[in-house]
């Protein structure tokens, strides 16, 4: 499995979805294609709508301010993933605020693996 910072695989990149998920994309093939499982780890500080404060909102500004995108739900970060042709295997808290997502090919999906 490969474990990634959020930066690294959700980039801040223009509001198409298909350049959106380009980088999670490219990991899911690379694991495939090294022999892997086709595993890909996500380590993302996520944005819970429902309960957000003043406090999480100056996070996901300060986000925005620094990378270029602010903070995305799980709903958003799970778009992309579905997006990618991938699926989340399982899931972790770790923390406040930060996910786990372990994830591989949507077999039944179609795939997405020409998004660049």
């Amino acid at each position: 499995m490969t474990g990634l910072g959020h930066n690294d695989i959700l980039p801040a990149v223009p509001s198409a979805p298909q350049i959106r998920c380009h980088l999670l994309v490219q990991q899911a093939q690379a694991a495939t294609s090294a022999g892997g499982a086709g595993e890909v780890l996500i380590f993302a500080e996520m944005l819970d709508e429902a309960t957000a404060d003043e406090d999480d909102y100056a996070v996901d500004l300060e986000a925005f301010v620094l990378h270029g995108s602010g903070l995305r739900s799980e709903r958003e970060v799970r778009d992309l993933i579905a997006l990618a042709g991938l699926e989340a295997q399982a899931a972790a808290t770790i923390g406040w605020g930060y996910r786990l997502l372990r994830l591989r090919h949507n077999r039944t999906a179609k795939s997405q693996s020409s998004l660049r």
